[in-house]
């Protein structure tokens, strides 16, 4: 009788030792740096605040960007160079450790459409400092959301898009890192785009 149940035992210890592989590869996984604290962020190490304006007049001041609309036949990129719009406004609540950042992620959705966009990323380097117990530490960068490649993409497949006006919702993630190497990934925010013509 013992040894009827001996090859049970030992599939379930299998099972059990794998079980516990896959729990403790889950925990070692949520504990990298993913930009994630357990502070009044929501968990958020690394913020994107929105996009916004860049206005100067006696001083560079930066106002809400709703987005914008473009011709679609000539816009070559998005912003346009010399454009004011653009700007992502960045966080870092850590409160001694400042964050490098090395890439914007971008992903592109079309509405009332099935058209795959393919995704973008555009590197930049953008020092966000510490909070330090300080109210803000926001700083600002322009992005290159739609790229003249990506607007060569929408131009050579306009048959398959939506006529015009049609929106595109651009999806951007910020990816920074720290001194230490701890790769940070902020919030996902929405720039949204409106062709024309």
């Amino acid at each position: 009788m013992g040894a009827f149940f001996r090859p049970a035992r030992i599939v379930i210890a299998q099972f059990l030792c794998r079980r516990f592989l896959v729990l403790l590869s889950v925990a070692v996984l949520s504990g990298a740096g993913c930009g994630q604290d357990s502070g009044s962020s929501g968990g958020q190490v690394l913020l994107a605040t929105g996009f916004f304006d860049q206005t100067t007049l006696t001083t560079t001041s930066y106002t809400a960007d709703t987005g914008q609309t473009v011709s679609l036949s000539s816009t070559v990129s998005i912003p346009n160079a010399g454009s004011d719009g653009g700007f992502i406004g960045l966080e870092n609540v850590q409160g001694s450790v400042p964050i490098l950042t090395t890439a914007a992620y971008l992903n592109y959705s079309i509405s009332g459409s099935s058209f795959l966009v393919p995704s973008d990323v555009f590197p930049f380097s953008l020092n966000v400092p510490a909070s330090g117990g300080a109210s803000s530490t926001e700083v600002f960068a322009q992005l290159q959301l739609v790229s003249a490649a990506r607007m060569d993409f929408l131009r050579e497949n306009s048959g398959a898009l939506p006529p015009v006006p049609f929106a595109m919702t651009v999806s951007v993630t910020v990816e920074g890192q720290s001194p230490a190497g701890d790769t940070f990934y902020s919030n996902s925010i929405a720039y949204n785009v409106t062709f024309t013509e």
